[in-house]
């Protein structure tokens, strides 16, 4: 078949593919891309109302990440305020906490955080936790000065040591870099194996049921699929490079990987799909592949939660990941194609991926013929068996 024939034949598909990496990558840079987290709705329930709980409260006002909108005057009221889901979290200032304060007593600011939305509830911890923080080590220093020490010398008693934390890659620990990369690669498994690839091989299974097929006329068939087939491929790497390109030009998404190696993981990816396909064509036609289509969707998202990159390896049940590196080729290419694109790692650290999904393709590719020299066995030994 002709590269011209392949684009009129599978024309609109082609387009989809090379639209649907593109917008899927720039849509979720979109909706993820805020740097930081702001105005998360929090609440104070100030008790004290002394002049120190009043400074306090107005740090929590002016913090740009917080958005005090909820005052209440008790504890109880917080509470219900955060079960109904007016704030996601608050603090209250126990009575007499100043006094306790200057006395020693050791008081206790109470902080509530619905942890019902993990980004919020960890934000507006690590937001709260760093104004009390900074509270608590001016009170100290006040102590020390209060004992006659003199400034300089009560903070660096304070400072015995100091440190200094950077987070690599992803200061921001954003959402952005966390799950663009491996929700790309899960869109384009979707819309190549269950939109083109097995909907292709089932029309060619429903032709080669014909038992009057010359090989010339088989040979062309086969030659057609793989040409066409091959431009999804050629496809799918190029818009799915090109929507990385596209959004760490316009939102930052660190792309610091070699080239070649991008290209040489989408394809081992395609290739270990295709296998899968070959085997499970085997079970598949036109009246039960919508029930298949059914399933996949009900398990769509057990790829990601599966695959390594959003729980790590270490933290599954023992044995369990290597169950799943034995069924589906997901898991050896996510955290690959995020590490690439993360860290810009070398082939050192590639090549186990890359072999891992070699291997994978062979033993399953071992399997398809199994599965279809089996079936044909069958059906020249009982005419009448589907």
């Amino acid at each position: 078949m002709k590269l011209a024939e392949c684009i009129s034949k599978d024309g609109k598909l082609l387009l989809v593919l090379l639209a649907i990496p593109i917008l899927v990558q720039l849509g979720l840079c979109y909706f993820l891309g805020g740097v930081y987290i702001e105005n998360i709705p929090f609440g104070i329930a100030n008790l004290d109302n002394s002049s120190l709980s009043r400074t306090i409260v107005q740090s929590f006002e002016n913090h740009p990440g917080l958005d005090v909108n909820y005052y209440a005057v008790s504890e109880i009221e917080l509470q219900d305020a955060i079960k109904a889901k007016k704030i996601i979290g608050g603090i209250i200032i126990p009575n007499n906490f100043s006094q306790d304060l200057s006395q020693k007593k050791m008081p206790k600011v109470i902080l509530l955080i619905d942890g019902t939305n993990l980004l919020l509830a960890n934000n507006a911890q690590g937001y709260s936790s760093a104004i009390l923080g900074t509270f608590n080590a001016q009170f100290q220093l006040n102590i020390f000065e209060g004992k006659n020490m003199l400034p300089q010398a009560a903070k660096q008693a304070m400072a015995a040591f100091a440190f200094k934390d950077r987070t690599l890659y992803d200061p921001q620990l954003s959402y952005m870099c966390y799950l663009t990369y491996v929700a790309t690669l899960l869109i384009i498994q979707f819309f190549y194996l269950i939109i083109y690839l097995l909907p292709a091989l089932i029309e060619e299974k429903k032709f080669l049921a014909n038992d009057k097929i010359s090989l010339k006329v088989l040979i062309l068939r086969g030659k057609s699929l793989l040409v066409r087939t091959g431009t999804m491929w050629i496809t799918i790497c190029i818009s799915s490079f090109t929507g990385l390109c596209l959004c760490g030009r316009i939102y930052s998404l660190p792309v610091r990987g070699n080239i070649l190696a991008y290209f040489i993981l989408m394809i081992i990816f395609l290739l270990a799909l295709t296998v899968m396909g070959l085997v499970l064509i085997s079970f598949l036609n036109k009246q039960n592949y919508t029930y298949f289509v059914e399933f996949y969707s009900i398990i769509y998202t057990l790829f990601i939660l599966t695959s390594g990159a959003v729980w790590p390896e270490y933290m599954m049940p023992a044995g369990f990941s290597q169950v799943v590196k034995c069924i589906w080729p997901y898991i050896h290419v996510a955290n690959a194609w995020k590490y690439l694109s993360l860290k810009g790692i070398g082939w050192d650290i590639l090549w186990p991926y890359i072999r891992n999904g070699l291997l994978f393709s062979i033993a399953w590719l071992v399997i398809a013929i199994f599965l279809h020299a089996f079936k044909i066995y069958r059906k020249k030994k009982n005419p009448l068996a589907n």
